[in-house]
């Protein structure tokens, strides 16, 4: 039996998404996008690649597997492709070592391009480090995504669900 350390990382810092009575509006009166807005990408990302630092350096775990759901699901698919945005804050440090998957699980991911993480011209999320350690040689992931029939949430689509497919049985580095 190998022991297993699970980390749930706050990516919303406490300010999760609340829709109230189906208004499309949460308490502070902020519709979804504006919600997000909150939310940059860059500490997003930042905080996905921070956790499996963590579960690495602190707890010597070797093996990283990511979960997410809706929002959550289109940001481990970016973590398995090592998506980090072009544009970070300012002030932002280095980000953190990409996280290197084993496995992926993505339930009903939203709001990832398929294309620009899995496609034949896929955009190259190289990371430099001075750090050996930080250096990690990229490992074949396994992926399991999961849709809903009938969405109409970008990235959620049934349209998506078989681009993502074809993209996935295309690429190399995912693991069958």
């Amino acid at each position: 039996c190998q022991p297993c350390v699970v980390m749930a990382p706050d990516l919303f810092r406490g300010h999760p998404w609340v829709e109230i009575n189906r208004s499309g509006m949460n308490e502070e009166g902020e519709d979804y996008e504006t919600w997000r807005m909150n939310h940059p990408e860059d500490r997003v990302h930042g905080d996905i690649r921070a956790a499996a630092a963590v579960l690495r350096e602190t707890y010597g775990v070797t093996s990283v597997a990511v979960f997410g759901t809706c929002f959550g699901g289109g940001r481990a698919l970016e973590a398995v492709a090592g998506y980090f945005p072009d544009e970070v804050a300012e002030g932002s440090m280095m980000p953190p070592p990409p996280v290197n998957p084993s496995a992926c699980i993505a339930w009903y991911p939203t709001r990832y391009d398929a294309n620009a993480l899995f496609g034949k011209d896929r955009h190259s999320y190289e990371y430099q480090s001075s750090s050996p350690s930080n250096q990690q040689q990229k490992q074949q992931t396994a992926i399991m995504a999961i849709f809903a029939g009938e969405d109409i949430i970008p990235g959620a689509l049934p349209s998506d669900a078989a681009n993502l497919q074809t993209l996935l049985g295309d690429d190399d580095s995912v693991k069958d």
